[in-house]
């Protein structure tokens, strides 16, 4: 009887990992592991279709075009990671407003759920927002909700531009109501450089970074 020996999966990782990270891919036997990266849409076009997998972070865009061309795929992996704001460590109280969480959804029970946003706008010191953008969460914080929120009140925005209204949130750090704000998304980007909230010493911003730093 002929045994033949059982194909390898292959792997393309076609962004920049850490090499801590491909050590781990390396060490499966059941895994061939090619890195490729810098690579061309049109170049990735002619050989995704050799793979059983692929990992990206963020410069390779994984279009519709290129997904019917990997005609073997069978997982698409997304290096990536938010840096988790630590506000619990510093003596903060964490309150937060999901429309899909319940508080038994929430695994850390020092997190305390609200049931209306509004009660977030008017208790909170510092707000931070971590959703998609889409029609529901456009402007979601705009002029009528900086108006609930506390005078001296700072607002986080790591998410994604749009989320803020970018003119609603100068008027209220200019009058003094919002104390500061830190973005890391713009809603065009790349973003002006004369830009008028870059132009706020008030304002902490960095462009659209946050997923490449060490810390993520």
């Amino acid at each position: 009887m002929t045994m033949t020996k059982q194909a390898k999966f292959k792997v393309l990782v076609s962004d920049a990992l850490e090499e801590a990270g491909l050590a781990i891919l390396k060490n499966e036997k059941d895994l061939s592991l090619d890195v490729k990266v810098g690579m061309k849409p049109d170049q990735l076009k002619e050989i995704i279709g050799e793979y059983d997998a692929i990992i990206v972070r963020s410069a390779t865009k994984l279009t519709k075009d290129l997904i019917e061309h990997g005609k073997n795929l069978k997982v698409i992996g997304r290096a990536g990671v938010g840096v988790d704001k630590r506000a619990l460590g510093f003596g903060m109280k964490v309150i937060a407003y999901d429309p899909y969480l319940s508080q038994d959804a929430i695994k850390q029970p020092e997190i305390q759920v609200v049931q209306d946003l509004k009660q977030v706008y008017k208790v909170a010191d510092y707000i931070t927002v971590h959703t998609p953008l889409n029609d529901d969460t456009y402007h979601l914080i705009d002029e009528k909700a900086f108006a609930l929120m506390k005078k001296g009140v700072r607002v986080i925005n790591c998410a994604r531009g749009g989320i803020i209204s970018e003119e609603a949130l100068i008027q209220a750090v200019q009058s003094g109501h919002v104390r500061a704000a830190a973005l890391d998304v713009f809603e065009k980007e790349p973003v002006d450089p004369n830009h008028p909230l870059l132009k706020l010493s008030q304002v902490v911003a960095t462009p659209h970074l946050g997923a490449s730093t060490e810390e993520a």
